[in-house]
């Protein structure tokens, strides 16, 4: 952040990253990724095409985390004729090492910038940056560029490291493909090189940026991360801006996700595309092969469901109500999902999987052929 005085505000710089998103399959536990996209294997991988993590991605109305989707970049105040915060998103293609990210920032000219002393102006940050946008340029260029309705409406809150600073600073290793940043550009002098965006707010432009709408929902900001061709990554992220009025969404940026859940706990399953709806016994009946079915929430018992480890990788689901397991008689597309008496069957174990927006990807037993899911 930077002070009225034009100065940086000393420990006010927030490093947040998100979990790694994409394919899930044989990947460690330790990684903590979270599958996204629809790559053939059906355990995630993001290619060409996609939308994550719903169809229309700047229509997301999940709640917000610290690092799943929609994924908080900073929350604070700004005050009339106060501060301004600056805010550099980035994407990354990534398969390791666990380092990489850090040290790319870390050793770069914004993280050397927001650890200078307080004396350090925001002349000195102007000196290193192109911009303001112009009112026209090219939307399909290398790089990273928010869209051009936004560059002409707002030239003074967007900005990019200067190509100079770039050719020094953020040179861009291609050696490993999968480790760098998206939105590089071609440098005659040294291969590729990644300038990133600076948004620049302040509580004046935040609020008429809050209340714009090009095309998305008031707001909404679309980012192009575009590579050159050679590199072929092409990825847009839409920000939102928005106030926060209650106290409950506030601080959301220190939440993470869990995949722990506590065995005694009677928790409610919903589908994503229903989710009025939640998963019932139906008829209430506590007999061996019991259809389940989506019905209204009701608070009943037969509504909720404990969690409970079978192993490292899969759980029995079993009724609050019945006591009786989710279990799958048959391996074929359409089998229903039925309550049995509890026992060490493998149509009995369920595998549960973090999408992106946090919801669940509740996997068919292992061993039961076909692509059977709750």
């Amino acid at each position: 952040m930077i002070n009225t005085d034009g100065q940086i505000i000393p420990r006010t710089r927030i490093t947040t990253k998100s979990r790694v998103m994409g394919d899930v399959n044989n990947r460690s536990k330790e990684e903590r990724r979270v599958m996204a996209g629809s790559a053939v294997g059906g355990l995630g991988g993001i290619q060409t095409g996609d939308a994550v993590p719903q169809a229309e991605p700047w229509k997301n109305s999940q709640a917000s985390l610290a690092d799943l989707l929609p994924f908080i970049l900073w929350e604070g105040q700004l005050q009339p004729g106060g501060d301004n915060v600056i805010i550099h998103p980035s994407v990354f293609e990534w398969d390791g090492p666990g380092d990489f990210l850090t040290n790319f920032w870390e050793n770069s000219i914004i993280g050397r910038l927001t650890n200078l002393p307080v004396s350090a102006t925001v002349g000195l940050v102007d000196a290193l940056l192109d911009g303001p946008f112009p009112n026209s340029y090219n939307f399909d260029a290398p790089g990273i560029n928010p869209a051009p309705t936004l560059a002409q409406q707002f030239p003074r809150n967007f900005y990019k490291v200067s190509t100079q600073v770039a050719q020094r600073d953020y040179k861009v290793v291609t050696s490993k493909p999968a480790d760098r940043p998206v939105g590089s550009e071609r440098s005659t002098k040294e291969g590729f090189i990644h300038r990133p965006l600076q948004i620049r707010l302040w509580q004046e432009t935040a609020v008429q940026l809050m209340n714009t709408d090009i095309g998305y929902g008031r707001g909404v900001l679309p980012i192009r991360f575009l590579d050159d061709g050679e590199l072929k990554g092409d990825y847009t992220l839409y920000l939102k801006i928005e106030q926060l009025s209650m106290s409950a969404e506030t601080n959301q940026i220190n939440v993470t996700s869990s995949e722990n859940f506590e065995p005694t706990t009677g928790y409610i399953l919903s589908n994503v595309l229903a989710g009025h709806k939640v998963i019932d016994i139906l008829n209430g009946e506590k007999v061996d092969g019991t259809f389940t079915v989506i019905y209204q929430p009701k608070g009943y018992d037969s509504q909720k469901w404990r969690l409970r480890k079978v192993n490292e990788d899969y759980y029995n689901i079993s009724s609050v109500y019945s006591n009786k397991n989710l279990d799958v008689g048959s391996s074929g597309n359409g089998a229903n999902v039925v309550t049995n008496s509890p026992g060490n069957a493998e149509t009995q174990q369920w595998r549960l999987i973090r999408y992106c927006d946090g919801s669940f990807f509740v996997k068919k037993p292992r061993l039961v052929e076909g692509h059977g899911g709750l």
